[in-house]
């Protein structure tokens, strides 16, 4: 086994966005890694710090036969242009704050250069991940236990730079096996979602904590372990004693009648009249997309704090207009507020993005429009083009609308996040 480091830079291919939309996969155009090998994603400027542990769980995977990821491309011209290449799949083993391995931390352990190619990572530097970045039991993609023996016995401390909890991976296959990979809380099942890409996805929620119990004890699965999808195991843990599985399905009833146990009353989010960390602009809908189209800035109407939302707010990149229409219900009603990415080029396919076109969206009456962008790509010996374009709605009582290519239109934004209003 190896240990590579590995460059990434989102200007080129956007890794992040890749793995959280393929259930903690990557595909990675290379031929030098092998399957058992680690990989170390450093991520580029502006962060310049290690973000993801990875393990190569497949080598030699065709083009066609690798995950579709065009989707997490911006830069088009290398990736038509590797469709040649060969690929290898990675698995997400662990996720770093942003900042924490910062490539100074790196050369205080013995890194040396800089990191702009593929290379093996120093030993020192090995180490140094290993050794701190431990895992507390609490990592939500590390959904495959280290193996075990058939015993079933879990939570044998262990000295490893810090006291950690093993992880039983025959006991997560005899819980799949007992109950399946739909989630017990929501119901949600990966394969009928994603297809393919989802199948055999699922978390596995330990009903009694092992960092609670700090001793081995004997495992019984059918009453320990049951299978939940990220989402709910992410929510399962917003409180320390986590919540039961019956508990979070009293909440979503509740939350689905709009009679949660946070707030009985609708609320409505209002702008704040300063800036502060954390905020976005506030633009009249119209005036953005007319004055970004003429690389001019619209007048600044209010600011929204959108941190929280899986992006770093920056208020010279993100802006936020109120929806109008309700043909993206009901991800996006009349009235709420979205926070958008001024499109500076890149992939689109499959985004919500806000668009002026050359005509009049029947669902605002106006020229610009939020709508989910396909587009039919023709791929040539000389390269590639578009052949249509076409902005989708989610409400189906509303119709698609039909660009040509070579009409006048602008992407203006894409979109980051919805706050409810």
């Amino acid at each position: 086994m190896a240990y590579w480091i590995a460059p990434n830079n989102d200007r080129t291919f956007r890794i992040g966005d890749a793995i959280a939309a393929q259930g903690g996969m990557a595909d990675w155009r290379t031929e030098k890694f092998s399957v058992g090998d680690i990989v170390f994603i450093y991520k580029t400027k502006p962060e310049l710090c290690v973000r993801y542990k990875m393990e190569v769980i497949e080598t030699g995977i065709q083009f066609d036969e690798a995950l579709n990821q065009e989707a997490f491309w911006t830069d088009m011209e290398t990736y038509y242009g590797g469709i040649t290449s060969k690929y290898v799949r990675l698995k997400l083993l662990e996720e770093y704050p942003a900042g924490k391995y910062s490539i100074g931390i790196l050369r205080e352990h013995g890194f040396r250069g800089t990191i702009q190619s593929v290379q093996t990572c120093p030993e020192s530097v090995v180490d140094f991940l290993l050794g701190t970045s431990g895992n507390d039991g609490d990592n939500e993609f590390e959904v495959d236990y280290p193996a075990d023996d058939e015993n079933l016995y879990e939570g044998a401390l262990v000295q490893v730079m810090a006291n950690k909890y093993e992880r039983n991976k025959a006991a997560r296959q005899k819980c799949i096996d007992l109950k399946g990979y739909k989630c017990i809380v929501c119901g949600r099942d990966f394969e009928e979602t994603y297809g393919v890409v989802g199948k055999g996805f699922i978390h596995v929620h330990h009903l009694v904590p092992i960092s609670s119990v700090g001793k081995e004890y004997k495992l019984d699965v059918a009453n320990d372990l049951a299978p939940v999808c990220p989402n709910c195991h992410y929510m399962l843990h917003r409180r320390k004693p986590p919540y039961s599985i019956e508990e979070l399905r009293l909440i979503m009833e509740k939350a689905a009648m709009n009679d949660t146990q946070e707030a009985a009353e609708p609320i409505t989010i209002n702008p704040l009249q300063n800036y502060h960390d954390g905020c976005v602009p506030l633009y009249n809908l119209k005036a953005a997309c007319g004055c970004f189209e003429q690389n001019e800035e619209p007048d600044i109407e209010g600011w929204f704090d959108v941190r929280g939302h899986g992006f770093t707010p920056n208020p010279s990149r993100h802006f936020a207009v109120y929806a109008k229409g309700n043909s993206m219900y009901p991800k996006i009603n009349d009235g709420d507020i979205c926070v958008f990415e001024r499109y500076q080029g890149g992939p689109r396919e499959g985004y919500v993005v806000l668009t002026k076109c050359n005509g009049i969206d029947p669902d605002t009456g106006c020229e610009y429009t939020i709508k989910e962008y396909h587009s039919n790509k023709v791929v040539t010996e000389d390269g590639w083009y578009q052949e249509s374009i076409t902005l989708s709605p989610i409400n189906k009582k509303y119709d698609d609308i039909h660009l040509d290519p070579d009409e006048l239109y602008s992407t203006i934004g894409i979109l980051k996040c919805v706050l409810s209003n």
